[in-house]
């Protein structure tokens, strides 16, 4: 083989390899869930939660308030990283709202959709899981 049939077998080798590790690891649906010490005195309830789904190990969260608009609002979702064995293990995360404001002028009421990526929590080993969103009675199934 000469050196012009060496090279471009070597680079499709590697493009081959490192494509299958990046596109396994790698979730786009939002920001990561955040592993916290306590998830106590941490709770918001300045907002309701509209609808909840997972697909894959992607949480989507519909929620409604009151203000003048929702283009400053911050979602938050929070766990202990606590994964209780059981058959579906249990699981439970809390989302901390923050709208930016310092007092409501406005009393419209608006909705906004945030998602969250599961993957840094619930590993292959823990699924499936039924995630618990506290403070909520919304209970969904990440498999």
């Amino acid at each position: 083989m000469t050196k012009f049939t060496v090279l471009p077998l070597f680079l499709l080798a590697f493009l081959l390899f490192s494509c299958e590790k990046d596109e396994a690891l790698t979730l786009d649906c939002g920001p990561d869930i955040r592993i916290v010490g306590s998830v106590e005195g941490l709770a918001s309830d300045h907002y309701n939660l509209e609808s909840a789904h997972v697909d894959g190990r992607c949480l989507t969260v519909e929620i409604g308030a009151s203000g003048c608009t929702s283009e400053f609002w911050k979602l938050d979702l929070v766990t202990t990283g606590d994964v209780a064995e059981s058959n579906p293990t249990q699981s439970s995360a809390r989302l901390i709202f923050d709208d930016n404001v310092d007092e409501f002028t406005c009393q419209a009421y608006l909705t906004r959709e945030f998602s969250f990526d599961l993957s840094p929590y619930l590993s292959e080993e823990d699924l499936p899981s039924e995630l618990s969103l506290i403070g909520t009675d919304t209970t969904l199934l990440v498999e």
